[in-house]
């Protein structure tokens, strides 16, 4: 069994977790030290890392990036579903280890976004395995060859305990051979000692090897925005890298404002004669009655807010945000809906879709890798039999789509017999199409009041005389859909009686009067 690897997760998560390190320097100190190593990232890099995650979590001051972050985040995740498909036990229990992180992808795509990257690395308890979410500056490049990792290392848990803090660091090779091992430290404010003095950790292997390993037992999922500087680099940047001068002088403008506010505070002069022999104005509610002659004896002072430039400052500003992130207006600003149909409000958003879509790809990407970990993980601890599976996203396209513009014309193709009921059911009651078709009312129940004579060649005969004198009509399979698909239509409201008449009159080729019957059930 591997449990050692990881511990209980249990214990763990019942400690603090992502507790910032004291200084830059120690991250890469330690791993020279205790793996006799040097990361290929830099200093610097570990040091930028840090101030993205500083930045992000700051809470004091407005926080664009979290803003946008949190904006695009929302229209990632939107009603996603993520599913593990395969008939078997192993398919079972990855949907399992996978339901926090699902739950939870809303926060961690704002975090990728928002800081630069976040890594998916599973820790296994036992028969369990969970899935801890370390920030980029956390983690460190050993080895790679562009964005191909060969090695890595994690800040992987700090605990303060008795005024103490205790760290421990994972580091993770992949030889050529396919060997995967995983070698763990822990330190005492900094200094080393043996992971089994800490209760949390005590049941950890120091070392644990695996064979027959294709990739890292762990998900890198970075922010799609360019660094501008190494296009091969496995670490992110937040998503309004490089717009620093212009969310400052955002910051500034509504700095300024809410000076205005504050300055905008009235206040009333009154004449002297108020105050008493103190130089105070009266504390009961009895006044002493006089009169003045004098034109300012009360003098208000009110000024005018400057709204509206600032507003337009600040507006002007977050469009030219929107642009440099590559998004549409509408994520920072109001998006401009005057006299537009939903077509082109739908294709102003085409930015800001390309750039989602791009995310999406990427959370794709980190799911199956991680999928791939678990997989490995299962297999070496004997956790379930093997068996396949395959990841299965379904992502919301509201931001292109209408869904009631796409369910009429679900319904054209259903009457001209290009598409299947059951399919348009499955559609939108998220069924699978055996379901759906089970579910389907039979064609008498949608023809509720209509003749439909006796079957004919998988069609509906029409028994009533039309108007041409031609009787006991035959109608075909894809006429006889077309029948239902336009009734249907007109049962929920999507086409007039008119439009259903002339339609059915045309499909099926009978007078519009007999068509004005068969929709009211006269026939």
């Amino acid at each position: 069994m591997l449990a050692g690897v990881y511990g209980n997760g249990a214990e763990i998560n019942k400690t603090k977790r992502g507790e910032r390190l004291n200084t830059i320097r120690s991250i890469i100190d330690w791993f020279k030290k205790l793996f006799n190593i040097k990361p290929s990232t830099d200093e610097s890099k570990v040091a930028e890392n840090q101030e993205y995650a500083k930045k992000f979590s700051d809470t004091k001051d407005i926080n664009i990036t979290a803003i946008v972050s949190n904006k695009l985040s929302n229209l990632t995740v939107s009603d996603l579903k993520i599913k593990v498909e395969g008939d078997n036990a192993r398919a079972k229990l990855f949907n399992e280890y996978l339901e926090s992180t699902i739950d939870n992808l809303g926060t961690i795509t704002s975090r990728i976004l928002g800081t630069g990257g976040v890594v998916l690395k599973p820790c296994i308890d036992g028969e369990h395995i969970d899935v801890d979410i370390i920030p980029q500056d956390r983690f460190l490049v050993i080895e790679s060859s562009g964005k191909h990792i060969r090695k890595a290392g994690f800040i992987a848990e700090t605990i303060q305990k008795n005024n103490r803090q205790f760290t421990r660091i994972e580091y993770h090779t992949l030889e050529n051979d396919g060997l995967y091992t995983i070698e763990q430290r822990a330190l005492q404010d900094g200094n080393e000692i043996s992971i089994a003095l800490v209760e949390e950790w005590a049941i950890m292997q120091p070392i644990v090897t695996i064979s027959g390993v294709k990739q890292m037992l762990f998900a890198v999922v970075a922010c799609p925005t360019d660094n501008r500087k190494d296009i091969d680099t496995v670490y992110g940047v937040p998503i309004t890298h490089g717009q620093g001068k212009l969310i400052g002088g955002i910051s500034e403008i509504l700095e300024e404002l809410q000076k205005e506010f504050v300055n905008k505070r009235s206040f009333v002069g009154v004449s002297d004669m108020l105050f008493d022999e103190n130089n105070k104005l009266p504390t009961d509610g009895i006044f002493k009655k006089f009169s003045s002659s004098e034109a300012n004896f009360f003098e208000e002072f009110s000024p005018d807010i400057r709204v509206s430039s600032y507003i337009e400052g600040v507006n002007y500003k977050l469009e030219l945000l929107e642009k440099a992130i590559g998004v549409n207006k509408g994520v920072l600003t109001n998006m401009d809906t005057a006299n537009a149909t939903a077509t082109e409000i739908r294709r102003s958003t085409k930015d800001t879709f390309s750039l989602v879509d791009t995310i999406r790809k990427r959370l794709e990407v980190g799911i199956r890798d991680l999928l791939y970990a678990f997989d490995v993980l299962a297999n070496a601890n004997n956790l379930t039999p093997r068996g396949e599976y395959e990841a299965v996203f379904d992502w919301s396209y509201d931001l292109l789509e209408d869904s009631s513009e796409t369910f009429k014309q679900y319904l054209e193709l259903v009457s001209i017999g290009a598409m299947r009921p059951e399919e348009i059911r499955a559609w939108v009651l998220d069924e699978d199409i055996e379901t759906a078709k089970k579910n389907l009312p039979l064609s008498e129940q949608l023809l509720s009041g209509v003749d439909l004579g006796a079957y004919s060649g998988g069609g509906i005969t029409q028994t009533q005389e039309s108007s041409n004198g031609n009787s006991g009509k035959s109608l075909n399979g894809a006429q006889t859909q077309s029948l239902i698909a336009v009734i249907g239509q007109l049962a929920m409201g999507v086409i007039t009686e008119g439009q259903a008449v002339n339609i059915i009159s045309a499909a099926i080729g009978v007078s519009k009067e007999e068509a004005l019957k068969l929709v009211r059930g006269t026939v």
